[in-house]
């Protein structure tokens, strides 16, 4: 397929529809990429399959996540009065994305060359994804409203007769201080949702944005940039390849999963889920042979794999650790040695504070009840 630098070379409509009115099941939500860059694929399996095991949600009159999701919206009304409040909308509702008709009105819109178009509905059947950004708006558009948050370059780039300039993803987030350490996985997850956002609107556009913008509530006036990467007439990037990849097991063989036995759908309770916690911490104490790592604080989905490779795949195999003898081990098992020891300096390295606050409550013999203290400690 020759895609151009503007105006695409095929029929939009008919290569990012697939020819199906509606979205089929196994295709990716771009917005689901959140659980699984937070490396959290049991909260995926408990959607889909949870309640075939007896687990259910989490129901709250309380509910954080709701509350922070009625400021999210709250922040993106007020946004939109400023800076959009005369310009047309696709989706009402997130589920309206799902149908082929409003991929049909976002591309009639984005032929005519509308400023701005709030949740446009974006498919590309190829690489079986889709989603509704908060809006898309003209890389002019940008410039006139928040100049010199574009490269010079970009600005004009990838114009057509009915359109000045090219249109760019931008979506709406609550948080503040996005681009600081402390809210790396943050930003790792709207950069993956506006990177997939981005690569169906280049191909449907014909010209693929090199940026994308998170609008923070610290940020209203001056939107963050996302560098992309994608490419025209190139698969999906790797890194969201594999997102994608792993989303569509989950969904097409979730019924043959189980996350106290499966890697492909694993718990990790170092990732909050304020709707499956209470299942998670289930799964993690009661169903996962030797109990789950993740239960100790800081341990996270990275870190027990690694204590997996050392040797340590369950909490039973940490609690039973004598730290001490380490230092005992003779010199013809040196390569143990070394193998154990790089496992001490694992665990006394993830202590919180002092550093032998892991080491003095893991070097003794796990007991019913002492266990179920320091899970207790560790989780409060």
């Amino acid at each position: 397929m020759a895609i151009g630098q503007g105006v695409p070379s095929y029929d939009a409509f008919t290569v990012a529809s697939g020819g199906v009115e509606v979205v089929p099941s196994d295709w990716m939500p771009a917005s689901d990429c959140r659980s699984l860059v937070r490396e959290d694929p049991c909260a995926l399996w408990l959607d889909w399959y949870g309640d075939q095991h007896g687990f259910t949600p989490a129901v709250s009159d309380y509910s954080f996540n709701d509350f922070v999701f009625r400021k999210g919206k709250e922040l993106e009304a007020a946004w939109l009065h400023i800076y959009g409040d005369h310009n047309v909308r696709v989706c009402q509702h997130d589920g309206n994305a799902r149908l082929a008709r409003n991929l049909k009105v976002t591309l009639e819109m984005m032929n005519d060359g509308a400023p701005v178009i709030v949740h446009p509905a974006l498919w590309w059947a190829p690489e079986k994804i889709y989603g509704a950004p908060d809006l898309i708006a003209l890389s002019t558009w940008i410039e006139q409203n928040f100049p010199n948050a574009l490269p010079p370059a970009e600005v004009n780039a990838g114009a057509t007769g009915q359109r000045n300039g090219h249109y760019i993803a931008l979506d709406v987030k609550i948080k503040t201080k996005i681009d600081e350490n402390g809210n790396k996985k943050d930003l790792e997850m709207v950069t993956a949702q506006l990177s997939m956002y981005s690569y169906m609107l280049g191909h449907l556009q014909g010209y693929m944005p090199q940026s994308a913008f998170v609008i923070c509530r610290d940020r209203v006036t001056s939107p963050f940039r996302i560098e992309l990467t994608s490419a025209l007439n190139s698969p999906l990037d790797q890194s969201l390849a594999s997102i994608r990849d792993h989303w569509r097991d989950i969904r097409l063989n979730g019924n043959r999963y189980l996350p106290w036995k499966d890697d492909v759908v694993e718990v990790n309770l170092s990732a909050d889920n304020e709707k499956w916690d209470s299942s998670k911490k289930v799964i993690a104490a009661d169903k996962t042979p030797g109990g789950d790592v993740t239960q100790v604080l800081k341990i996270s989905l990275k870190h027990k794999k690694t204590l997996t490779t050392l040797g340590f795949p369950s909490l039973n195999s940490l609690l039973a650790v004598d730290l001490p003898s380490f230092r005992s081990i003779s010199a013809k098992e040196s390569a143990t040695a070394k193998r154990r020891s790089s496992s001490e300096q694992f665990l006394t390295r993830t202590g919180p504070g002092n550093p032998s606050f892991l080491q003095s409550r893991l070097s003794r013999p796990r007991r019913s009840l002492s266990s179920l203290l320091i899970m207790s400690f560790f989780r409060t």
